[in-house]
């Protein structure tokens, strides 16, 4: 079952969407993942740190992270996109 698929069953508070995939272009799932569930938080990982990828991230108001992270950065970038504390 696709990611997609899995997607619209419902239930999710937030969506890791990689800018490379092999079947998919990210930019294209988050397209459809808004058009299902607008409100659903979504972060774009990425490993291409280029200033068109970043311009689009930030027209698409979409958090980023750039691979290779830390796991205290994904942290604080998932807290961010689903506006809760710490933990």
């Amino acid at each position: 079952m696709s990611g997609l698929a899995r997607f619209k069953k419902g239930g999710w508070d937030l969506v890791l969407v990689d800018v490379v995939m092999p079947a998919m272009s990210g930019w294209v799932v988050v397209e459809r993942i808004r058009q299902y569930a607008p409100t659903t938080a979504v972060v774009l990982v990425t490993g291409m740190n280029q200033p068109i990828v970043m311009q689009r991230a930030r027209n698409w108001q979409l958090p980023v992270i750039v691979k290779p992270f830390r796991a205290d950065a994904m942290r604080a970038i998932v807290t961010r996109a689903l506006g809760t504390e710490a933990v």
